[in-house]
């Protein structure tokens, strides 16, 4: 059985010098540890989890509402403050914030991807052959490359300001700063075929953690006159493509977003919708609609209680090629056309008297994409 030994020899040398490689970005060392570990000359795991995870990590930004606006009261004659419900954090109100006013805010979220189509991501497997020959014919033996842990991590905070430019229009600004950590864990091993021997080449465990900018958004929002009661405002939103996708941190991609809000509010309870196409700039076929509802319920005077419902459907499979590594021939690869729809459950109040504080949980309402069981939200909001 000398083959295997040599053979098994030589999977180690490759290994260690494959080890020595440093990489810099958290997708080329997972593409690096594809490559070296599992000995993956055409690698098409890391680059499809890498667009897969930019779609799901495409997290709702906090939404912008006048929560201190002031309403007519015709038994008194004067302005008060309006106790209608507050505006939802993540669905969009069809009201602007007002002439000269000045809306600033931060949120803050953690989201713990483990899972991928509904299964862990540490079922991820890699599969690959040595190959050799002796006397009797050709001999292959077949390996893995196995996961026992998988995680990606991001912690965003995001830095939110909006202008009214009039009672009518609005336009703001989000710049979101992300922490994104990856641990990997596993191992590489070699299947004797025939002699129901397994053996282990080698183990590997990736724990790196980078900082960087996310992608930013500008956005605007008009509002128009109410039609049948319910207020209706055209918005716009323009992503800068500022985030590194390798570092799971943006989409990569410039896109524009025209869409529209509707708002129906009472006295104790708001129902709010809004609706978009983001037409992607770079590649059309990674255009999506967005959409989301929402039910405010004013629970005390400055306390409201909203559940929210968030979604966004690309229009197709996402189709690229992948290198094969030392020849000029590409593979086709693919990221299947998704639903990502998620819930979410917030509590909103005013504590100061011109600040509002939320926290919300995120959840998954369906199984496409890389998941996370729950994603924590809060934020604060100070009006001028």
């Amino acid at each position: 059985m000398r083959w295997i030994a040599a053979v098994l020899a030589a999977a180690a040398a490759l290994i260690m010098v494959g080890g020595r490689a440093a990489a810099d970005s958290l997708a080329s060392q997972l593409d690096n540890l594809v490559s070296t570990k599992g000995f993956q000359r055409t690698d098409p795991i890391v680059p499809t989890l890498v667009r897969t995870v930019a779609r799901s990590a495409d997290f709702p930004t906090a939404a912008t509402g006048p929560d201190f606006a002031y309403e007519y009261r015709p038994d008194t004659g004067g302005f008060e403050r309006s106790t209608r419900p507050l505006n939802p954090v993540l669905v969009e109100a069809a009201q602007t914030i007002g002439r000269n006013a000045l809306q600033i805010g931060v949120s803050m979220l953690w989201s713990g991807f483990n899972r991928q189509n509904g299964g862990l991501l540490s079922n991820t497997r890699a599969g690959f052959e040595f190959r050799g020959s002796t006397s009797e014919g050709p001999v292959r033996i077949p390996g893995t490359l196995t996961f026992d842990e998988f995680r990606i991590e991001d912690f965003v905070f995001s830095g939110l300001v909006s202008y009214g430019i009039t009672d009518r229009w609005d336009v703001g600004l989000v710049v979101p700063g992300v922490l994104t950590s990856l641990q990997a864990q596993g191992r590489s091993t070699a299947h004797v075929v025939g002699q129901n021997l397994t053996l282990t080449l080698d183990r590997f465990d990736i724990d790196d953690s980078k900082l960087g900018l996310g992608d930013i958004l500008l956005r605007t929002k008009y509002a128009l006159d109410p039609v049948w009661g319910i207020a209706v405002a055209p918005t716009l939103v323009l992503r800068l493509p500022t985030g590194n996708p390798n570092d799971f941190q943006g989409l990569g991609d410039t896109t524009l977003t025209p869409g529209i809000a509707a708002t129906r509010s009472g006295e104790r309870l708001g129902f709010y919708a809004d609706a978009g196409f983001e037409f992607n700039a770079d590649d059309l076929s990674r255009s999506a609609f967005r959409y989301g509802m929402a039910l405010s319920v004013r629970m005390l005077e400055s306390a409201s209680i909203v559940a929210e419902l968030t979604g966004k459907s690309t229009v197709t499979d996402d189709t690229f090629s992948v290198p094969v590594a030392g020849t000029t021939r590409q593979l086709p690869a693919s990221v299947p056309r998704s639903d990502i729809v998620s819930g979410a459950v917030s509590v909103k109040a005013r504590l100061l008297p011109r600040s509002v504080a939320y926290v919300s949980v995120l959840f998954p309402l369906t199984k496409d994409g890389v998941t996370a069981p729950v994603t924590p939200i809060g934020g604060v909001e100070i009006h001028f």
